[in-house]
This record gives structure tokens, sequence and C-alpha cells, in this order.
């Protein structure tokens, strides 16, 4: 009996639901959909401040360590990986009042997926000496098929639009992409780290991270962790993932000169970490973000909090998805 009005009461306590952006901005091709147009953006927010009540991070944790209860239809906002977005995301968000949580992955190199994206679909012929090395690689994998070296202008809207998700391949390029998405999901670390090495040889271009150095959005918004390289946890050994958590840690806290105690897990689903993440996380901060779904409420594992991956949805597709969240 108690079991059973201990969860009648649990079901009637307000919700909050997590939402988990990436980056922010206008683009060309997104095959593994986790940007959002600025347009789409602005709409969202519109109507999240019409809907429900946007909360500020310190509201979240103040009602997880107090176990109190927060506002009825309650929403906040996350920020993974550390694109170069997030500076014009941080101001736009102090104009609107509302302070987020922006989690960084400290890797210098840009992100594979970004790396072959920008190769891939952005452009129409492609450099030799990359497309020798793509080639190499898929042979090294086992695939037995090359890429386009060249892409009709007038087919490039085609291959673009694909997302990883379609069951469909209209060009070599995007079985390419897809095929080396799931190796990057699978691998091993050591053989994983080799592919990275080729990957990373495709592109020269750096990640930016000079707007943590703006105490302007670092004081308004909290800063999290999001580890070194956005390695899949639960692939690494023990050590190898002390290294991702704990040397990433000291470096983002030197950089912005402050603590950083709350964690996002990369991909952040239960596959994507193990035991000894929980470990090392519940060690080194006080809050930790997964990418599950689910809803929050004042007595939730502050080490496992779910969140919502947010699409670039048009304003009537999100404010359907928004519903379906808080009756999850």
């Amino acid at each position: 009996m108690r079991n059973f009005i201990y969860k009648t009461r649990k079901a009637l306590w307000p919700k909050l639901v997590i939402l988990c952006y990436h980056r922010i901005e206008n683009y060309t091709s997104d095959p593994v959909k986790i940007t959002v147009s600025e347009k789409n953006f602005l709409e969202h927010i519109k109507f999240l401040k019409e809907f429900a009540k946007i909360i500020s991070p310190n509201q979240l944790f103040e009602s997880l360590k107090n176990r109190k209860n927060l506002p009825r239809r309650s929403v906040l906002l996350t920020f993974d990986d550390g694109y170069p977005s997030y500076e014009a995301t941080m101001d736009l968000l102090i104009k609107e009042s509302i302070s987020a949580i922006f989690f960084i992955s400290l890797r210098k190199k840009q992100y594979w997926w970004d790396i072959l994206s920008k190769i891939l679909f952005e452009n129409q012929h492609i450099e030799k000496s990359n497309y020798i090395k793509i080639n190499n690689l898929l042979i090294e994998l086992g695939y037995n098929f090359n890429i386009e070296e060249s892409i009709d202008f007038n087919l490039m809207d085609v291959l673009r639009k694909w997302s990883v998700t379609d069951k469909v391949f209209p060009f070599n390029r995007n079985k390419a992409f897809y095929f080396l998405a799931k190796e990057m999901e699978d691998l091993d670390h050591y053989t994983k780290s080799r592919m990275l090495d080729t990957v990373d040889s495709l592109s020269n271009e750096k990640r930016n991270f000079s707007y943590l150095l703006n105490e302007k959005f670092t004081n308004y918004h909290k800063i999290g962790y999001h580890t070194i390289n956005h390695y899949n946890m639960s692939k690494l050994s023990y050590d190898n993932q002390k290294i991702e958590i704990e040397l990433g840690k000291k470096e983002l806290e030197s950089i912005i000169n402050r603590k950083v105690k709350i964690f996002a897990y990369p991909f952040g689903n239960r596959y994507h970490y193990n035991a000894d993440t929980l470990e090392i996380v519940k060690r080194n901060f006080n809050f930790a973000f997964s990418n599950f779904k689910g809803i929050v409420h004042k007595d939730s594992n502050i080490y496992e909090m779910p969140r919502f991956l947010v699409r670039d949805w048009d304003i009537d597709s999100f404010i359907q998805n928004i519903k379906r969240f808080f009756k999850h």
C-alpha cells in the first residue's frame, strides 16, 4: 500500500524536461542531425517561454540537493560538445534572460563526424589525397567500394539532405559515412585511435575555445565537462577513462579559472558508459547528465539525469515533441 501511495504521489510531482541541443547555426549538411538552425531555435525559445517555466541550472541543483519540487512544467536547456557557435548562443540566451549549461569537450581537432561531413557532403570534388585516404580506410576496414571523387552539381542537394538514419544510400559517399560512423561506435580504443588519426589527417582545422575566456558568458551560464575526445567510455579501460575524465577536467578548470562540477557522458546512452565511468564521475563531479529519454524530478539519480535530444524541428514539430516529452 505504501509503495502504491508513493508511486501515485510521484506521478503528481512537478516534472522537469531537460533539453539537449548541440550547435545552433545555419548549415549546409548535417548527416548526424544535431544542428538546429537559428530560425528554428528562436522559435523554440519563444514557445518554451510561453508554454513552460525555463529554469536555471542553479534552480535544478538546489531542487536536487534539498529534494524540493521545481515549478510545474519546468524546462532546462543544455548544449553538448563545445562548438564555436556557443558564443553566439550564449549571448542570445543572456538577452532572453535564460541561463543554460554548456558541456565542453576539449578535443583540439574537429570532431570526426564534422571532418567527414565537410569532405563528403560539402565538396562537389574531393581533393585527390583525401579521396585516396578515405578509400584506403574503407578497404582497411573490409568495405569493398570506393567513394565518388566528383558529384554532379545538380545532385548535391540529394547528397547533402541525407541522414545517417536513412535506409537508402543515394551515393557511395553516403554509404561511406554510414559505415565509418558505425565503426567509430563499435571499435575498441586502439583500433579507433588509428582510424581517428587517418580522419584527423584529412583536415587541418582546429577547434576554437576563445569564448570560454569571456567572463560575461561563464558568469551567467554554467560550464560542464564532456571529456577530451568524446569517446564511447564503455570501450575504454579504467585508466584511459581516468585520463579522459580527470585530466581534461583540470585543463578546462584552468581555462575558465573555476571549478567544474557538472559532467555529461559522451553520446550518453547507458551502453556508452559503465560502472568504471560512474565511479570516476562520482569522485570528481556533483551532477552528471546522460542522453536517454526521461523526466527529472526531485528524487532523480543525480549522476544519470536523462535528457531529450532536440533536432532541427520546425515549430509545429517542436511543440508536438515537447508535449510528448512531458507525458513521458
